[in-house]
């Protein structure tokens, strides 16, 4: 049974400057937004929660870890993340790109036909099939974002953090993308977490929201 994700007197910022504090759950199979105005922390908590930025005191808790812990690969199959920068590599292709969400998996015990199937699935789902054999630099920012959100949901995590996941979505785009998210988080019961300006599709497709100031 999926376990809550504790964040406890969480606090997140730089040395000189501290961004936001927090004490909240999240709880599986809910879709939680994270809002607030430019330099309240969101991206910043975002990263600080998958290992990417440290925290200058508090923790994230997952099973009774602590998140910052936990070695590499061990994060790996517990936390997902999607940034809306794009990833500073070139010259490989989408399929390679989303074959790398199983490489944590296959450090356990390699399936390369169960891996290809949650590939394809989620490839699928996400729309980014008649992507896959395409280099990843000739990506527009609306299709490199779908492409990411496939690796995310291929790692099979329990967590998965997007920043800003639809911001290069065409409206219907976005639509598809955020009830796929909802439609996840319940299903699989996954703790999925998104920061987002988007008022009415927070309003549409979140289930709890955490507001920063």
């Amino acid at each position: 049974m999926s376990q809550p994700l504790e964040i406890k007197n969480l606090r997140v910022g730089f040395p000189n400057k501290v961004l936001c504090e927090i004490n909240t759950t999240l709880l599986p199979g809910r879709l939680t937004a994270l809002m607030g105005r430019n330099g309240t922390g969101k991206s910043t908590l975002i990263r600080t929660i998958a290992g990417l930025t440290p925290a200058l005191s508090g923790g994230v808790f997952y099973n009774g870890q602590n998140l910052s812990e936990c070695k590499p690969l061990e994060l790996a199959r517990l936390v997902s993340l999607v940034l809306t920068a794009r990833p500073p590599v070139q010259g490989i292709s989408v399929q390679t790109v989303l074959e790398m969400g199983r490489y944590p998996h296959q450090l356990l015990k390699m399936d390369e036909a169960k891996d290809l199937e949650i590939i394809m699935q989620f490839a699928e789902k996400i729309g980014v099939t008649h992507l896959l054999q395409q280099s990843l630099e000739k990506l527009s920012d609306g299709e490199m974002q779908k492409v990411m959100i496939a690796k995310a949901f291929i790692q099979e995590t329990p967590i998965i953090l997007l920043d800003e996941p639809t911001a290069f979505l065409d409206y219907i785009a976005k639509d598809e993308v955020f009830e796929l998210l909802s439609k996840t988080a319940q299903e699989l019961n996954k703790i999925v977490l998104f920061s987002s300006h988007d008022l009415n599709l927070i309003e549409r497709f979140a289930m709890e929201k955490i507001q920063l100031s």
